[in-house]
């Protein structure tokens, strides 16, 4: 009867080491993933043109402006065509403030969309610097073919001499509050130097 006992445990205490091992296993595979879905995730490229360097994710679409336009460069998803970040530099007089930025970039988008509303703004502090953030929405309808499409953007704005340097993004609405994590990443690692060339 002693034997059958102790025959009977063997197996019980290798399913019981099975279980466990098999639970080790799966717990590393997914910490595995995870730190692979973040290193893939988190990987930048730097961006310098004209003074200002910024990082985007790696794999962006990056466009970069001509030397007598506003836009400094553009940087687009290539998996979600309504999500880009781009930085502009608007030429301003001494006394502007940064709402008079503000009118200024609302008045031309509105002429642009009749759909176009601005949702908040708010000055805001960015590694210890003034700016000033400009919540809106717009609808995009260029493409007929389809239904419209809402798209949210946000602009960050910061005062630099005779210029403002304007960094924004646009993406869906339903996207956009899962896009502010990358963009204040990017907004947080913009730098502008004036004058220069890169």
């Amino acid at each position: 009867m002693t034997e059958m006992v102790q025959t009977a445990e063997k197996p019980q205490k290798i399913r019981s080491l099975s279980v466990w091992l098999c639970a080790l296993l799966t717990l590393c595979a997914l910490v595995a993933a995870w730190v692979m879905k973040n290193s893939v995730e988190n990987r930048l490229l730097l961006v310098e043109q004209r003074g200002v360097s910024a990082y985007v994710p790696q794999g962006w679409k990056i466009s970069r402006g001509i030397a007598e336009g506003s836009l400094v460069f553009s940087a687009k998803d290539i998996f979600a065509s309504y999500h880009a970040y781009n930085v502009h530099l608007e030429p301003i007089s001494a006394d502007m403030t940064e709402k008079d930025v503000v009118f200024m970039l609302n008045l031309t988008r509105s002429g642009v969309s009749d759909a176009y509303r601005v949702l908040n703004q708010e000055a805001i502090k960015i590694n210890g610097k003034d700016a000033y953030q400009v919540n809106y929405a717009y609808v995009n309808a260029k493409d007929m073919t389809e239904a419209p499409i809402v798209i949210e953007g946000l602009n960050t704005i910061f005062l630099e001499g005779d210029q403002a340097l304007v960094a924004g993004i646009e993406a869906k609405a339903e996207d956009f509050s899962a896009a502010m994590a990358d963009y204040d990443r990017f907004i947080r690692s913009i730098t502008y130097v004036k004058g220069g060339s890169k």
